[in-house]
């Protein structure tokens, strides 16, 4: 059986075709991010007023201050790992279903979530386990033992590379295909058979692109009164970009393979 292979058309279809999505789910994606944004700040209300009922309780007081913020750190990672797993679920499921509604999407997101949330922490699980060469390798250049250092650096990326084109498109799969978390990513893995250094080249483009906007805004974000509004508008913008340009390579891959 022949493997289908994406074409070398790297940059400027695949670009365009980005573009083109943009303009017909923006508003409908960017209904998401301020929903988003609008739950992320009541939460961040909520606790803030929680924390300070607590402290006039004396619930918590300087003898256990320094636990109760680790362990209020804690629940805060979770809350966020909840939202942003939500928020992913949402912007796919809106890219792959265009006329979807706000309301249906929500419906489907309380149907899917679990499931989706399984893949979100088994994917940050494997990409930290991949990471630590990275870590190791800034150890030891700090030691001075620099040749170690960029050797076991060079592993690191190289092996977080190779997951990210094999598992980018797994959550794509459970959505769209409505898959179990392990069946996402194996099905991943099978769809980038063959299309290894195309997806890889493309995921580099992003990347890049994404990191010329970022430096952007770090640069702009000092300016008076607009900098901090102007680099916002940028972060929206390259969520936007982000999830957009994944979408049109697993659209694009789910026609060659047929799926």
């Amino acid at each position: 059986m022949e493997t289908a292979i994406i074409k070398p058309n790297i940059s400027s279809k695949t670009i365009a075709k980005t573009l083109n999505l943009i303009k017909s789910s923006w508003l409908r994606q960017l209904t998401i991010i301020f929903t988003v944004l609008v739950v992320i700040a009541l939460i961040l209300i909520v606790m803030t007023i929680i924390w300070q009922i607590l402290i006039k309780l004396n619930i918590i007081t300087l003898a256990n201050i320094i636990t109760a913020q680790i362990i209020w750190q804690i629940i805060s990672a979770i809350i966020f790992l909840l939202i942003a797993a939500a928020a992913q679920y949402l912007l796919i499921n809106q890219l792959l279903n265009l006329s979807l509604k706000l309301k249906e999407n929500l419906a489907e997101l309380k149907k899917y979530f679990v499931k989706f949330l399984c893949l979100t922490i088994i994917i940050n699980l494997i990409f930290l386990l991949a990471s630590l060469p990275i870590y190791v390798a800034i150890f030891l250049i700090f030691l001075k033992n620099y040749v170690l250092g960029i050797l076991t650096l060079i592993v690191g990326l190289c092996t977080i590379l190779f997951l990210a084109a094999y598992l980018v498109f797994s959550p794509f799969l459970l959505i769209d295909k409505k898959l179990f978390c392990i069946d996402a990513i194996k099905k991943s893995f099978k769809i980038a058979e063959g299309n290894f250094w195309q997806i890889l080249i493309k995921i580099v483009i992003l990347s890049v692109l994404l990191l010329i906007l970022n430096l952007f805004s770090f640069l702009i974000i000092s300016l008076p009164y607009l900098g901090i509004l102007l680099s916002g508008l940028l972060l929206i913008i390259m969520i936007i970009l982000a999830f957009t340009y994944l979408a049109i390579l697993y659209q694009d891959l789910k026609i060659l393979k047929k799926l």
